[in-house]
């Protein structure tokens, strides 16, 4: 189960970039579809360790940054320009809660 969840997670981590590099409400669908991503990675912590979250959260990370047209730090949509660090914050607690989650769930699995 967790060998599956995690290759599923980074599955969907990677075809939440599609959506990313599309202008407006998509790149905020491709967020969404990447948290939910990175949520299922937890699923693959006790079972497999951190070897199928890290590259979840990678790509994850890197499509937030990097990719998503909205959020990204190079050149992003100018009609988020006012609520963007509110993003990031949400973001990053979101993120923040994942880690520690898959501390706990790997300290339990072992």
């Amino acid at each position: 189960m967790g060998k599956l969840a995690g290759w599923a997670a980074i599955g969907v981590a990677v075809f939440a970039l599609g959506p990313s590099w599309m202008r407006g409400g998509m790149s905020l669908i491709g967020l969404l579809v990447a948290l939910a991503a990175l949520f299922l990675s937890l699923l693959s912590v006790r079972s497999s360790g951190y070897r199928y979250f890290y590259p979840t959260a990678a790509i994850v990370v890197f499509g937030v940054l990097l990719v998503n047209d909205a959020l990204r730090v190079w050149d992003p949509l100018p009609a988020f320009a006012s609520s963007r660090p509110s993003w990031y914050a949400a973001i990053a607690v979101l993120v923040g809660a994942c880690f520690f989650f898959a501390r706990m769930l790997a300290s339990r699995g072992r």
